[in-house]
């Protein structure tokens, strides 16, 4: 993803149009309706359509007016228009992060004051729920050992998976921005919830 935002997206604005485009794929729009959506003047618009067309991610009709529809026109572009998607929207504050640091290197602004790195509170939002979930998990395997109960030995197998996820998100969105990592942690985090409700049912029959 971050590879995407950094050869296609140079402003907060391109990427708020993007993102349109993006909810709404089968769509088609001019300069005016994409001026209307984004709240920035019409002739601003234009020129981010145009470029956007010229990178192979629109489709042109002309018409009354030149309209253009989300169509990436390869599959490598594809693939990274449904990551962004994806990663929209579900982890949208990670997003806005990494195009808000985007903006700052193509303004020659340091991520900090400083001039060094530092983790962001979506970052560290994630390495907590992991970290809860690890915690949680260890303390249900705990007192499993000691009474040998089947929901406790699930609700420990469901943490655990939980905690899994986490750490893909975190691997996903910020450590390796580049590689899809999505069905794994869709799979493991699933796998979790089915270790939870499984072991809540068996208690109940």
């Amino acid at each position: 993803m971050a590879a995407f935002l950094a050869t296609y997206i140079a402003s907060v604005a391109e990427f708020q149009l993007l993102a349109a485009l993006i909810d709404a794929p089968d769509r088609w729009w001019d300069a005016a309706s994409a001026s209307r959506e984004i709240g920035l003047q019409v002739a601003s618009m234009g020129a981010m359509l145009d470029r956007f067309a010229q990178a192979n991610l629109l489709d042109i009709r002309v018409s009354d007016a030149v309209r253009y529809r989300l169509r990436p026109g390869t599959p490598e572009l594809e693939h990274d228009v449904a990551a962004l998607r994806d990663a929209w929207r579900f982890h949208p504050a990670a997003v806005m992060q990494a195009v808000a640091c985007r903006r700052d290197e193509a303004s020659g602004i340091s991520p900090t004051h400083s001039g060094s790195s530092a983790m962001g509170l979506p970052e560290l939002i994630y390495l907590l729920c992991a970290a809860t979930s690890l915690l949680a998990a260890g303390m249900l395997l705990r007192y499993y050992i000691a009474s040998r109960t089947s929901l406790l030995l699930w609700s420990c197998i469901g943490f655990l998976g939980l905690a899994i996820n986490n750490v893909l998100v975190y691997l996903d969105l910020v450590t390796f921005p580049t590689v899809d990592l999505s069905i794994a942690r869709t799979v493991v985090g699933a796998a979790g919830i089915l270790a939870l409700v499984y072991g809540l049912t068996k208690e109940a029959v």
